[in-house]
């Protein structure tokens, strides 16, 4: 299990982390992309099927599951977010 804290500063507001779960990762390809910045997640720190929770202002906000390892990003974000982990099932938690 693994948590991850969303930043502020990327989101803004917890309408913001609503709208990137429910309609930017599933838009990405693949389905689920999410980029990562450097020194967030080292080489072998996540893995395939690994549990994640995802907290914004210290509540939880969401549930999903790791459907890969962390993988170098070549998209046009690479530069900014030069690693990317595939997630699924993204569940809201209230």
């Amino acid at each position: 299990m693994r948590l991850i804290k969303l930043s502020q500063k990327e989101f803004g507001t917890v309408v913001k982390v609503d709208e990137y779960f429910r309609e930017v990762l599933p838009a990405r390809i693949p389905p689920g992309k999410f980029r990562v910045p450097s020194g967030w997640i080292a080489k072998h720190g996540i893995n395939a099927g690994e549990l994640l929770l995802f907290s914004y202002l210290s509540n939880i906000r969401y549930i999903a599951q790791a459907a890969s390892s962390r993988r170098v990003n070549h998209d046009d974000q690479s530069k900014i977010y030069p690693y990317f982990f595939e997630s699924t099932w993204h569940q809201f938690v209230p």
